[in-house]
């Protein structure tokens, strides 16, 4: 093989490599794009919202810094919504790589939608998780009271990760 024959092979295994490279970062980013992450829950006294969309992450919640809220017996928020707090940051992509990755390898899209077991009427506090990817879609409701039963170690998991992910 001639030099300039060798020199016109590298070139195009160069052009390769670009191009491959190129279209796995096009990859990572659409699957980047149909990703979302929703955790919820709200109390008499605290209330907390998580969501990742795509690469965002937003964190709303109500921190009583006064103890407002520390005597307060109404069945209904003590915190007012001009009263809640929002950060938001932009996730890295490991970080997004290991939330999907975890939605996968725990199966939550096949979890049933609701666990704890409150009966009909029976007053409970609710942990939402809802999650969007790759065009399913699964909304998780955990009832939480004293005798509930526990929620399924996939929540519990994604729960955690979520909350992690604002510290």
């Amino acid at each position: 093989m001639s030099n300039k024959q060798q020199t016109s092979l590298i070139k195009i295994l160069v052009l390769l490599f670009v191009i491959i490279s190129v279209g796995c970062v096009h990859q990572k980013q659409i699957k980047n794009e149909n990703l979302y992450v929703s955790y919820f829950t709200s109390a008499e006294a605290m209330y907390e919202k998580i969501q990742v969309t795509d690469s965002k992450l937003s964190h709303t919640y109500f921190d009583d810094k006064n103890n407002k809220c520390a005597n307060w017996i109404a069945q209904s928020p003590c915190w007012l919504d001009q009263e809640l707090t929002t950060v938001e940051r932009t996730l890295s992509q490991k970080e997004i790589d290991e939330l999907i990755n975890l939605i996968n390898t725990t199966h939550f899209l096949e979890l049933n939608t609701t666990y704890g077991g409150a009966k009909e009427g029976q007053r409970y506090y609710a942990e939402v998780i809802s999650v969007k990817i790759n065009g399913q879609e699964k909304t998780v409701t955990y009832q939480s009271f004293p005798e509930a039963s526990p929620p399924p170690e996939a929540f519990t998991t994604l729960r955690k990760t979520i909350e992690g992910l604002v510290k």
